[in-house]
């Protein structure tokens, strides 16, 4: 007969070898089920201590954020003509909304009380320092900062020249809009305003 050296050798008694094999295999559950509790512990406690108060807080400034940025919020009849796809995302001037009444769309189109100025983009260097003086603070732009976001050739003249022709487009699409040299330092938007026939 051949010898067995395998774990039921080693008792004399076979119902004591499976029980000690099922006792070793009951503690290893044990210890595998006390391992499953306490990771679940450790994941329920650790959803339990998240922050909910700040995920509430930026749900709702997320919210508020998307009902400015949308044209439909601004003007609710716009959903009758058009579907909610076509309606274009809109960017609000907040430091003198009331008294500019101007908004830019993402696409880079002025809107004054609602109605586009199609003769300025926000392309051409004019758009681009009308846009200056609406987005920065106290609506003032330094010659360094225009300098740096629009090329000229002749610096000296390059920027009355670009004022001047702002005003020019904007009477044109019958705005009028006061622009002061400010200290021989930059330039300031005092305001803007339907011109009277």
């Amino acid at each position: 007969m051949e010898e067995r050296t395998d774990i039921l050798s080693f008792y004399p008694n076979q119902a004591l070898t499976l029980t000690m094999a099922l006792a070793k295999q009951v503690e290893e559950i044990r210890l595998a089920h006390i391992n499953m509790v306490k990771h679940y512990n450790e994941v329920v406690s650790a959803a339990l201590n998240f922050p909910f108060a700040e995920l509430l807080r930026s749900i709702q400034e997320t919210q508020a954020h998307m009902a400015r940025r949308f044209q439909y919020a601004l003007n609710p009849f716009a959903l009758q003509f058009e579907p909610v796809a076509n309606i274009q995302e809109v960017e609000i001037v907040k430091e003198n909304e009331g008294v500019f009444n101007m908004i830019i769309t993402f696409e880079g189109i002025f809107l004054f009380n609602n109605q586009p100025i199609s003769i300025i983009t926000t392309g051409s260097k004019h758009g681009r320092f009308l846009r200056m003086l609406l987005t920065y603070k106290n609506n003032y732009v330094s010659d360094k900062e225009f300098l740096d976001k629009i090329d000229v050739t002749d610096e000296s003249k390059g920027i009355g020249y670009i004022r001047r022709d702002l005003k020019k487009y904007l009477r044109r699409a019958g705005i009028e809009v006061g622009i002061r040299r400010v200290r021989k330092h930059g330039h300031r938007l005092l305001y803007a305003r339907k011109l009277m026939n």
